[in-house]
């Protein structure tokens, strides 16, 4: 972590003053992680037939995964995105700035006999710095299965052109949005090459976020969480969304005494963005908890009701709010990550629900079978 910030200021942050939407384009934008994380933190996979697992670990401002990169396997940690379609490390080349004063060596491509480079150009943007390499070829290693031939660009610069960027050292992005072929053909989504190596017992993911609620994350490729009954869930219908993935439609909302019915309304879900609403309703959720509030009001704060995806989602105020400590760790107060669209919003997408949401489910996702599966925790 960054010295002398604790982990609840460093969440804080991000959800509150920097986290933005994150669109799948080649310049989409996202936060950096922060700081540094103890590999030794995170747990051997199990490994079933099809089914391969990893833990997810919390580091305040993103959730992380470790992955491994080419032969013989370098284990890399990376931010687990599921707006972004690609894979993208730092390369242990890299000698700009930010690369040199991170704590983290990169991919280090020369160490791996399978590293091929494609010496195809490509750039990305990531919340307020660029990504410059090549796109290139290496096998990928994720809970226990191996992708050979996987596409990533290798970045040997990364070179800061925003003010905001967060950086306390940073290994890569692991993006699970499925992307489409017509993206760029010569650089698949990991997705897309794990689904069409057919090695996944069934093909979707899931995904628990480590909380309160859950206690450890944790990634599952191939089939849903322990103990998911899906017969059960709440099932929510995805409908194509340009450029964007696990995107839902919006059809009311509620709270207190506000309601409020919408069409050709979406919803979009990301792991580490605030909870954005239309502006009025952030404001009416602000105006009527307070910001920040005692943690004893949130058994008397009103339920917010989203009708989407065909069902309707409650949220009480345990569920939509965060607790932190104050400096000193005397008492906690809390705060609801709730920001306008009009000011935070992708320009897209109506309500973009982030880690405040979904820390509350176990959540599946199948795009094959164009849903989003909700089981509450």
């Amino acid at each position: 972590m960054l010295p002398g910030i604790p982990p609840s200021y460093l969440r804080l942050l991000s959800t509150l003053l920097y986290a933005q939407p994150t669109i799948a384009t080649p310049l989409g934008e996202h936060l950096f992680k922060t700081g540094e994380v103890n590999s030794a933190q995170g747990q051997q996979p199990l490994i079933q037939d099809g089914v391969f697992r990893t833990p997810i670990l919390d580091i305040g401002v993103y959730h992380v995964v470790t992955i491994g990169m080419g032969h013989p396997s370098q284990p890399i940690q990376v931010v687990l995105d599921i707006q972004e379609p690609r894979l993208f490390l730092q390369s242990a080349l890299c000698t700009t700035e930010l690369c040199t004063h991170s704590p983290h060596p990169g991919f280090d491509e020369a160490a791996s006999d399978s590293f091929v480079s494609s010496q195809q150009a490509y750039r990305l943007a990531f919340s307020g710095a660029w990504f410059i390499g090549n796109i290139s070829d290496d096998t990928l290693a994720i809970g226990g299965v191996d992708i050979p031939h996987q596409s990533f660009l290798d970045a040997r610069e990364v070179t800061l052109v925003a003010w905001y960027a967060i950086y306390g050292g940073f290994d890569g992005v692991l993006g699970l949005a499925p992307g489409t072929e017509d993206t760029n053909p010569q650089f698949p989504s990991p997705w897309r090459t794990l689904v069409s190596g057919e090695r996944l017992h069934r093909n979707i993911f899931s995904i628990v976020l480590p909380s309160r609620f859950s206690g450890d994350g944790e990634l599952i490729l191939g089939d849903v969480s322990d103990g998911f009954d899906e017969e059960a869930s709440t099932q929510l219908k995805l409908v194509e969304a340009e450029d964007r993935a696990w995107v839902t439609s919006l059809e009311s909302m509620s709270f207190g005494e506000e309601d409020e019915k919408f069409e050709d309304a979406t919803v979009l879900f990301q792991l580490d963005s605030p909870m954005v609403l239309p502006s009025r309703w952030a404001q009416a959720i602000v105006d009527t908890v307070g910001m920040p509030f005692d943690c004893e009001k949130r058994k008397d704060l009103p339920v917010l009701k989203l009708g989407m995806g065909g069902t309707e989602v409650r949220l009480d105020g345990f569920d939509y709010s965060v607790e932190m400590e104050e400096p000193g760790g005397e008492k906690s107060v809390c705060v609801v990550p709730v920001r306008p669209s009009d000011d935070w919003g992708d320009g897209l997408s109506t309500v973009i629900l982030g880690r405040t949401f979904l820390e509350r489910f176990r959540v599946v996702f199948a795009p094959e079978e164009s849903l989003i599966m909700l089981e509450r925790l």
